[in-house]
């Protein structure tokens, strides 16, 4: 299954830009409304925040904060997945 999401993936851009202010509540409140509407999405992590957190830091963060599954985490793209119904 994760292999045929990260296919589906493939196509998408980034839908938003996590920047040097890195994950703000409004970053994810945006991340939040583009999952529950797609379940699939990619975001762009700038290099700046990837200078202040680990990969496996913002993947953990991500996955709590947001209920969803990090499918991969290549150069500073991440794509993100949670099925519809699973965020309470």
């Amino acid at each position: 299954m994760i292999k045929e999401l990260k296919g589906s993936a493939h196509i998408l851009s980034p839908i938003t830009n996590v920047g040097k202010s890195g994950f703000t509540e409004t970053v994810f409140a945006e991340i939040d409304k583009h999952l529950t509407k797609r379940e699939l999405i990619k975001i762009k992590v700038l290099k700046a925040v990837q200078e202040t957190m680990s990969k496996e830091d913002i993947n953990k963060q991500i996955e709590e904060r947001l209920q969803c599954n990090v499918l991969a985490y290549t150069g500073n793209i991440l794509i993100l997945y949670r099925a519809h119904g699973t965020k309470d």
